[in-house]
């Protein structure tokens, strides 16, 4: 008898604790829209508010109100802006701007300018001209690394540019300016970079348009060459003769990393010329821009 009382006692306790947990409140919810992040109160089934823990809400803001909206309007938070981009199309879903990003090939981070407005944007640029202020007549190991402001002119580097093209696939856009104010672009796909054994050979599917026309053709499947190193297949030393670094064959129709000119004018054929673009290779462009986009 005495065992059977002791067990009701233990049951009637247990049906307390579970009776004072059940009207206990819930945790305090976190809202979070478009434009603010709140704790919300649970009530008790009293209908007596809980009070919000407000330094757990100042952390959790913090680490959650880290937000932009891509071009859909959607948002998006810390968790999911820590995720690694691996192209400037991946920066569209949450700076719609251009500037001066961080993309990943393998794990490794790069440096690149995303072009956010050209034809829809996610371009990475890998070389610009807009002025002499920046030489472009320099050697391999330069070429290699890179130089130059991002902001202004520069080269990517052609260790970047292979990591880049050999990651997924990519077409090239080539814009250019005239000094008439006239603007032309080209289009190629399958664009890639081979390595270092290969001195970082130019190579594309086909080209695909643009009024500029096809100035590549003759660089197609060609080493690069510098200064001090010739891997052209020409008796000259291109890249010396014509002041500049290039897939240099014999020599070009393009040459774009050339002398920077203050006129159109380029009687040496060492200008920053595109012949399908200013009829010859004796005009030099005012302006010009590589970039790069995954198809």
């Amino acid at each position: 008898m005495t065992a059977l009382i002791e067990r009701g006692v233990v049951a009637l306790l247990l049906l307390s604790v579970l009776h004072a947990a059940s009207s206990l409140s819930a945790p305090a919810r976190l809202d979070v829209d478009d434009d603010d992040v709140r704790l919300s109160p649970r009530e008790t089934s009293q209908g007596e508010p809980v009070q919000a823990n407000k330094d757990q809400a100042l952390q959790t803001l913090q680490l959650r109100k880290r937000e932009s909206k891509n071009k859909k309007g959607r948002t998006c938070y810390s968790t999911c802006s820590a995720v690694q981009k691996h192209s400037c199309v991946d920066w569209l879903n949450y700076n719609k701007g251009s500037g001066i990003r961080t993309v990943y090939v393998s794990g490794e981070p790069i440096t690149v300018y995303c072009d956010q407005t050209t034809d829809n944007g996610g371009w990475i640029v890998f070389q610009r001209r807009i002025d002499a202020s920046t030489d472009f007549f320099r050697n391999w190991t330069d070429y290699r690394n890179g130089f130059g402001d991002m902001e202004r002119n520069f080269w990517l580097g052609l260790d970047k540019l292979h990591s880049l093209t050999t990651s997924q696939k990519y077409e090239l856009r080539v814009d250019l300016h005239m000094w008439n104010s006239t603007k032309g672009h080209a289009i190629y796909s399958g664009f890639y970079v081979e390595g270092v054994g290969h001195n970082f050979a130019l190579q594309y599917d086909k080209f695909t348009g643009g009024n500029a026309g096809d100035s590549l053709w003759h660089q197609r499947g060609q080493q690069f060459s510098t200064k001090d190193r010739d891997h052209d297949k020409s008796g000259l030393n291109c890249a010396q003769y014509f002041h500049g670094a290039w897939w240099y064959k014999g020599c070009h129709v393009s040459n774009l990393n050339g002398e920077y000119k203050t006129s159109s004018s380029a009687p040496s054929k060492d200008g920053m010329n595109w012949d399908t673009f200013g009829g010859v290779n004796t005009y030099s462009m005012q302006f010009t821009e590589m970039k790069i986009r995954p198809i």
